[in-house]
């Protein structure tokens, strides 16, 4: 889809660190949702993108594991430090949303790295140490994106799987078309948590806040060329 094709203008409170303007419910889902779909790509890597936010971790965690038992990937790369935006420190949602979904809005309060919290719950899970990779340097997405080709080497990969949670992964495919290739093939798979899912993000305050931001975010960027303006013909089609 062209994300540069939208006439909506994104109004950023660099104080706050939000957007100011809601997006219509239309507008948001065809943005983050719109032919994300799992086509059961088989390749070496899945990069993981990594979140504070528990319950989001560990649906992420779960959701490569299964990748990796069904012999779907064989390595794992893990991406984030903890100083994220959604770490204890830098976490952009307000209070009163906080407040409104307490059991899903939990986030980590220890100094480790996303990309280490999750390594040890993929060895809890039997993953083996040597199929993992880890960046603990990235402070977003598009960082681990940018540091990816410092830690392996993808110039003959034709197809990589990301993994992360649903509102997140549009911006994720047009940061790697960008950052990693226009030419391989990236299989989105999303980490469900049964709250920030297309069909599921509207039922709570945290899930309609982190739709529209992301949605805002995807359009800002797409348009000041931060990201790549459009993923037609490109993730949704195996080379």
């Amino acid at each position: 889809m062209k994300i540069s094709d939208y006439k909506e203008k994104p109004i950023w409170n660099d104080s706050l660190k939000l957007y100011e303007n809601n997006l219509e419910k239309q507008v948001i889902k065809d943005i983050l949702f719109k032919d994300i779909e799992d086509d059961n790509t088989i390749c070496k890597y899945a990069i993981v993108f990594g979140t504070s936010r528990i319950i989001e971790m560990k649906a992420r965690v779960k959701t490569v594991y299964d990748l990796y038992k069904k012999k779907r990937i064989k390595k794992i790369y893990l991406s984030g430090s903890n100083n994220g935006i959604s770490s204890i420190k830098n976490n952009q949602t307000p209070n009163k949303i906080v407040e409104e979904n307490i059991d899903i809005s939990k986030i980590y309060e220890d100094d480790l790295s996303e990309a280490e919290r999750m390594k040890e719950e993929c060895l809890k899970l039997g993953i083996k140490e040597e199929d993992i990779i880890m960046d603990k340097e990235s402070n977003n997405s598009l960082e681990s994106l940018k540091n990816i080709s410092n830690n392996i080497d993808l110039k003959d990969e034709k197809s990589i799987i990301l993994v992360t949670s649903a509102y997140h992964m549009r911006r994720c495919i047009l940061g790697a078309i960008k950052y990693i290739s226009p030419n391989i093939h990236y299989c989105p798979v999303i980490a469900e948590t049964g709250y920030f899912e297309k069909d599921n993000y509207q039922n709570t305050t945290l899930g309609i806040q982190l739709a529209n931001f992301d949605a805002n975010h995807i359009l800002r960027q797409a348009k000041e060329g931060i990201i790549a303006k459009s993923d037609e013909g490109n993730y949704q089609k195996k080379k």
